[in-house]
């Protein structure tokens, strides 16, 4: 019994044995494949790698071909700024003088690039309505300091005239005291007691005299900011005048154009077409006075029909655009005049309450 087990046993072993083999006949070209594989992918890699590198190693190049480029400009560049100073600083001094006399000359003469509004028939810029208004508030604060000021002054002049008063009255008693020729005690007395007096008196007048003329130049120096001595009040009327009349006058010609461009656009005889392109050279003139508009006017005043149609579509909205904005300047200048005179009359009211 136990024989046969151990031949079941040892077949077993042998079957076991001869079937692994015959597997890893099988499997032995399939993994060889696949080493094969690998190796080439790895290759391949490498290849791929190597190319990258190389190619990122020749861009580097370039750039730092492009930037050695650019630093020669540069250079290039600052080199002529220093020649150009260098040229400015071995010039006499006059002619120096000259040319930034020339470059001041060209700031100022630019156009500013905020819109110019007509006053009276005057092109004034924005800004100016604004310094007015900036500036009534400071002649506002100026005259009221003034009117301190000036009663200040006042009264220390009435202060002083006492004081030479009382000077003039101690040094006659002490004339009349001398006259007297009298020698008792008691005159003595009274004379020295007199003189005392008047020396403390003379400090006082020297004292009051100082203050006195340090308010008058105070009020001297404040006269310079009033402009032209004009009051508050009528600086301020001056320049509601000037908003009403502007703003009547830009609603009134922007109507007129609109009406005489429909006008001409359902009816386009010559006399309309005219009528319409003196009405937008009026508008034009009055709301702002810049090179695009004479450049756009000298290119259609040859064709009357075609500076129609633009002033229609182009000129017409483009025109009222500027007078939109030129009315929302003087609407915000108009509100500061509002206020400025509420405080002008908060002041006069206070004042009269003080009397």
């Amino acid at each position: 019994m136990r024989t046969v087990v151990l031949v079941l046993f040892a077949l077993c072993a042998l079957l076991a044995f001869v079937y692994t083999e015959e597997q890893a006949q099988e499997v032995a070209p399939a993994l060889r494949a696949d080493v094969n594989q690998a190796d080439a992918q790895q290759a391949g890699e490498l290849k791929v790698d190597v190319q990258q590198a190389d190619a990122q190693q020749a861009e580097e190049q370039k750039v730092d071909t492009l930037t050695a480029e650019e630093l020669s400009i540069q250079n290039a560049i600052s080199e002529s700024v220093r020649n150009r100073r260098q040229n400015f600083k071995s010039l006499s001094p006059a002619e120096q003088q000259k040319i930034r006399q020339a470059k001041a000359v060209t700031k100022k003469l630019l156009p500013p690039r905020n819109k110019l509004i007509a006053i009276n028939g005057q092109l004034i810029p924005a800004t100016t309505v604004k310094k007015n208004v900036k500036t009534i508030v400071k002649v506002e604060k100026v005259n009221k300091q003034a009117a301190t000021n000036a009663k200040k002054s006042k009264k220390l002049e009435k202060k002083a005239q006492e004081q030479q008063k009382k000077v003039t009255n101690l040094k006659n008693r002490i004339e009349k005291l001398k006259s007297s020729n009298s020698k008792s005690k008691k005159t003595q007395r009274k004379i020295k007691h007199l003189n005392k007096k008047l020396r403390k008196a003379n400090k006082k007048l020297r004292k009051c005299q100082k203050a006195q003329k340090k308010a008058a130049k105070k009020v001297a120096s404040q006269k310079k900011f009033l402009i032209n001595n004009t009051s508050v009040a009528q600086l301020q009327l001056t320049i509601k005048k000037n908003v009403v009349e502007y703003k009547k006058k830009t609603h009134a010609l922007v109507k007129n154009m609109n009406k005489q461009v429909k006008v001409a656009s359902k009816k386009p005889t010559n006399a309309n077409i005219i009528v319409a392109k003196k009405s937008v050279k009026e508008v034009l003139k009055h709301a702002r006075n810049t090179a695009e508009i004479k450049r756009l006017l000298s290119k259609a005043e040859g064709n009357i029909k075609k500076l129609v149609k633009k002033a229609y579509r182009s000129e017409g909205k483009f025109m009222k655009k500027n007078v939109k904005k030129a009315l929302k300047t003087l609407k915000k200048a108009a509100k500061k005049h509002k206020k400025a005179v509420k405080k002008n009359k908060k002041a006069k009211r206070q004042c009269k309450c003080q009397k």
